[in-house]
């Protein structure tokens, strides 16, 4: 309290700004004066671009393009049943199965292409 008491001794409390006697009286018939003056430039009649016309239309289909790309990574995984998981899993052995018959044959590509071809036309020979 001391401080502020010491500063404002030293720097009076009377404010520094003052505005000139009658500037608000004449103000007013200044700026019309001036603003009377200024002439305005014309303006081309320009024809807008076709860009310019699709520009909204290309812009709102990349954010509804956004929108649906983050609503499919922000979307949670579905659980499956365990019916769905074990049919899953018997088609994933299977083809395992499958896998490691093929890899241990000692078919070429050709007679296994050709043995693929005779199984599901029904020619069991």
């Amino acid at each position: 309290m001391k401080q502020e008491d010491e500063i404002l001794r030293k720097v009076g409390t009377k404010d520094p700004f003052k505005v000139p006697e009658g500037y608000f009286d004449s103000l007013s018939d200044k700026v019309m004066e001036r603003v009377s003056q200024i002439q305005p430039e014309a303006v081309p009649n320009v024809a807008p671009t076709m860009w310019q016309r699709l520009q909204p239309w290309v812009y709102m289909a990349a954010m509804f393009v956004g929108a649906a790309m983050l609503i499919r990574v922000a979307k949670p995984v579905a659980t499956t049943s365990s019916d769905q998981t074990d049919a899953k899993m018997a088609e994933l052995r299977d083809i395992q199965y499958v896998n490691s018959v093929v890899e241990d044959s000692m078919y070429d590509d050709y007679s296994l292409y050709l043995l693929t071809y005779d199984q599901l036309n029904g020619n069991n020979n």
